[in-house]
């Protein structure tokens, strides 16, 4: 196991197009990976699935932006 910091298999990474990136199998509890990529799998929820409610209120906390109207 490469017990380097930083991020591993860069050469595999997509193209950072501004986009969201929904990943999983990391093994890891942290939710937020970085500004635009969160950890969806049974790992970092407690081991349940995520609701999809979950996940856009975690991308609303990071583009730093009220909540919509009746999410809560």
């Amino acid at each position: 196991m490469d017990n380097a910091p930083g991020p591993r298999y860069l050469e595999y990474r997509l193209r950072d197009e501004g986009h969201w990136l929904l990943h999983g199998h990391t093994h890891a509890a942290e939710r937020v990976t970085s500004a635009r990529e969160i950890h969806v799998s049974l790992d970092a929820w407690d081991l349940r699935p995520v609701e999809v409610g979950e996940v856009a209120k975690l991308m609303v906390a990071q583009l730093g932006m009220p909540p919509a109207l009746g999410t809560g």
